[in-house]
C-alpha cells in the first residue's frame, strides 16, 4: 500500500514562486525530445519525463509544490523526491522556470508611452428624457464634487420629436457641462460628410450609422455605437447609456490588487428592489473618468507601476503564464469595464443561475426573497478585484482609440459583445481592464426580465461564436489586414449553399441549447441539497433548452423576425453578414477620414 512522502523542510527561500516557459516539443527519436521555448532561440534536449514535469509545471507554485503534483501525477516519482528536485532546479537554471519576480518585470520591461488625450465622454441615448437629465445631473454634481471637467457629447438617436426636444431641454438644464447635443438633424449631417469624403462607402454608411433606417424587428443600438467609435477614432474616449447611474461604487470589501485572470463566476449581491441595489456599496468620492483613465491606453507595465494596482509576485500563485500569451511587454489596456449594480444588463435573467457559491447561497437560501428576487432581477456583480480580460463583454466605460478599432453590427443586441470581441481581434496586444468598482443602471420601463426560456442567440452572438474559433488562424500585423480576414470569413459563409446554412444554424442552436443545459446540470451537481424552489426553476430551464435542442423548426436566431421558414433563415443569415462584411471592407477608410475630421464630423 502506498503512502504520501513526507518532504523534507523547504529550505530558506523555498517560498519563491516559479512556473514553465512556453514553447514547442519535438521529438528527436529513442529517449530524446527537443523542447523550443518561444521567447528564446536556444534549444534544449530533455527526456519525455522531463518534459512532462516540464508540462505539469505550468502554474506558479514553489519547487516543493510542483515536485508533489509531480509525484501525484506519476507514482512513480512519489518517492523520488531529492531526485524531482534536483531535475526542477536544473530547469530553473536552464531558464525553462521563471520566477514570480521575473515574469513581473517581464510585464514592466516596454518603454512607457504616453496615450492618446482623454477628449470626450460619449453617452447613447434614445427616447428617455428622464434618465438622461439624471445622469447629467449627476455628471454636473460629480464635477462640482471634484472639481475635474469633461467634454460630454449625446448621441441621440431618438426619432420622435417630443423626445428630441426633451433631450435637448435635459442638456439646457445641465448648464455647468461642457456638452454637445449629437441629435438627428446633426447626426445626418454627419453622415453626409462622410459620404463625400468617401462616395464608394455610401451604402455601407447608411447601413451602419442612419439612425432613421431602422427595421422596427430589431432594436438599432449598434448605431450609436458605431457612430462613436468613429468620433472617437485618434483619442481615448468614454462611453455611458443614459440609463447608467453615477457615481461609481466600491465593493464594501474591496481589494485593489490587480488579478491577472479571471477565475469563476461573477460574485453577485441579490436585491428585492432596484433601489437597494443601486445604494449598495461604497461611493466612489474621485472622478470615475481619472480613476480609469491611470489605465487605459497605458501599457500594463505602466500599470503594474503607476496606476495603484499592487500586485505582489505572491498574487501569481496558480497563474499559468504560459497559458496566456497575450500578456507580454507590448500589452497594453485597450479598454476598461466596471461591474453592475441596480437592473441587471440583460434581457434574460437566465444569468443567475450562473454564479459562485457564495452568491447562489444569498439568491435561493430563502424562497420568499428568493421569488423576489427572480421578479426584481437587481442585483449587484463584480470581480472582487480590478482583474484582466481577453474582451470586453459589456460597455466599456473608457477606450483606447488610437489604433483601428472595429463597426458593430448595426442592429440588434449584443452589440457590445461583438465590438469587444473584434477590437481583442484587431489589436491582440490588447486587454481589458474590468474595474470591481460598479456603475448603476436602471432598466427600460416596460422592458420585462424574461426567465425560463431555452437560449434563443443573436445574430452577434453568433459571429461572436463563429470568429472565436478561427481567430487563430488570423496572422496579420495590420490591424487592417485581420479586419479583411474577418470579413473574408463572413463572406465564406455568406456564400455558403442554402443547405449549408440551414445545417450550420440548427447546429449551432442546438450547440447552444446542449451547452446550456451542460451548464445548468454542472450548477445542479455543485450544491449537494438545492433548495426545491431552486433546483426546480433550474430543471424547467434544463427542459426548455431540451425542448429547443430537439425542435426541427426553422432554426431562427433571436433578433431575426418571426415567422421565417428555414429558407429564408438562410436567406437572413446570407443577407445580414454579406452587409457585415461590406462595412467591414470600407471601414478602415471611414475610420481614417473620421480622424482626420475630428471635431468638424459633427459641427453646426
Amino acid at each position: 500500500m502506498s503512502s504520501t512522502p513526507v518532504f523534507p523542510a523547504a529550505p530558506q527561500g523555498a517560498d519563491v514562486l516559479y512556473a514553465s516557459v512556453d514553447g514547442a516539443a519535438y521529438a528527436l527519436g529513442g529517449e530524446e525530445v527537443v523542447f523550443q521555448p518561444k521567447s528564446t532561440p536556444e534549444s534544449h534536449v530533455m527526456t519525455p519525463q522531463v518534459l512532462a514535469a516540464l508540462d505539469l509545471s505550468r502554474p506558479f507554485r514553489t519547487l516543493h509544490q510542483h515536485v508533489g503534483e509531480i509525484g501525484k501525477r506519476d507514482p512513480r516519482l512519489a518517492g523520488q523526491f531529492d531526485a524531482t528536485l534536483r531535475v526542477m532546479r536544473h530547469l530553473v537554471a536552464r531558464g525553462l522556470m521563471v520566477s514570480a519576480e521575473q515574469y513581473v518585470a517581464s510585464l514592466g520591461s516596454a518603454p512607457l508611452a504616453e496615450p492618446a488625450p482623454l477628449k470626450s465622454i460619449y453617452i447613447r441615448a434614445h427616447e428617455r428624457p428622464r434618465e438622461l437629465a439624471r445622469l447629467l445631473a449627476a455628471l454636473a454634481e460629480q464635477e462640482r464634487r471634484t472639481g475635474r471637467r469633461h467634454r460630454y457629447v449625446v448621441v441621440d438617436r431618438s426619432r420622435d420629436a417630443g423626445a428630441q426636444r426633451a433631450n435637448a431641454d435635459a442638456l439646457q438644464a445641465a448648464g455647468t457641462l461642457d456638452r454637445v447635443h449629437v441629435d438627428i438633424a446633426r447626426w445626418t449631417r454627419a453622415l453626409a460628410r462622410l459620404a463625400k469624403a468617401r462616395p464608394e462607402a455610401k451604402a455601407a454608411i447608411d447601413d451602419a450609422l442612419d439612425p432613421t433606417g431602422l427595421d422596427s424587428a430589431a432594436p438599432g443600438y449598434g448605431k450609436g455605437f458605431n457612430l462613436i467609435t468613429l468620433l472617437g477614432a485618434g483619442t481615448r474616449y468614454g462611453m455611458l447609456d443614459e440609463d447608467f447611474v453615477v457615481p461609481l461604487a466600491l465593493p464594501t470589501d474591496y481589494d485593489g490588487r490587480l488579478a491577472l485572470e479571471r477565475s469563476g463566476d461573477l460574485p453577485t449581491h441579490f436585491f428585492t428592489d432596484t433601489a437597494s441595489a443601486l445604494a449598495h456599496g461604497v461611493p466612489y468620492d474621485g472622478d470615475p473618468f481619472d480613476r480609469h483613465a491611470a489605465w487605459c491606453g497605458r501599457p500594463l507595465a505602466a500599470v503594474l507601476r503607476d496606476g495603484g494596482l499592487a500586485m505582489p509576485p505572491a498574487d501569481l500563485a496558480g497563474f499559468a503564464p504560459s497559458l496566456h500569451p497575450e500578456l507580454g511587454a507590448a500589452t497594453r489596456v485597450l479598454m476598461t469595464m466596471t461591474g453592475q449594480r441596480g437592473d441587471a444588463v440583460t434581457a434574460s435573467g437566465n444569468w443567475m443561475y450562473f454564479v459562485d457559491g457564495a452568491s447562489r447561497e444569498r439568491l435561493a437560501s430563502d424562497r420568499a426573497r428568493y421569488l423576489r428576487y427572480v421578479e426584481s432581477g437587481a442585483a449587484w456583480r463584480s470581480p472582487l478585484r480590478p482583474t484582466l480580460l481577453g474582451y470586453a463583454h459589456i460597455t466599456p466605460l473608457l477606450v483606447d482609440g488610437s489604433g483601428l478599432l472595429p463597426p458593430t453590427l448595426p442592429q440588434g443586441r449584443g452589440e457590445d459583445l461583438l465590438f469587444g470581441v473584434l477590437a481583442s481581434i484587431l489589436q491582440p496586444a490588447g486587454v481589458v481592464l474590468y474595474d470591481a468598482a460598479t456603475l448603476g443602471h436602471v432598466r427600460e420601463p416596460g422592458r420585462p426580465v424574461l426567465h425560463g426560456r431555452a437560449d434563443t442567440p443573436h445574430l452577434g452572438r453568433y459571429i461572436v461564436d463563429w470568429l472565436q474559433t478561427r481567430a487563430r488562424d488570423i496572422r496579420a500585423e495590420s490591424p487592417v489586414h485581420r479586419l479583411e480576414q474577418v470579413a473574408m470569413m463572413l463572406d465564406d459563409l455568406a456564400h455558403a449553399p442554402e443547405r449549408d446554412r440551414i445545417d450550420l444554424l440548427h447546429e449551432y442552436r442546438r450547440f447552444r441549447n446542449a451547452e446550456s443545459i451542460e451548464r445548468l446540470n454542472q450548477e445542479l451537481h455543485a450544491t449537494p441539497t438545492p433548495p426545491i424552489h431552486w433546483q426546480a426553476d433550474v430543471r424547467r430551464l434544463i427542459e426548455a433548452n431540451g425542448k429547443a435542442l430537439l425542435d426541427s423548426s426553422a432554426p431562427r436566431l433571436g433578433d431575426w423576425p418571426e415567422g421565417l421558414d428555414a429558407a429564408g433563415c438562410a436567406q437572413r443569415l446570407s443577407r445580414d453578414l454579406g452587409s457585415y462584411a461590406t462595412l467591414l471592407r470600407h471601414w478602415p477608410a471611414l475610420w481614417q477620414t473620421a480622424s482626420d475630421l475630428g471635431d468638424r464630423l459633427v459641427a453646426d
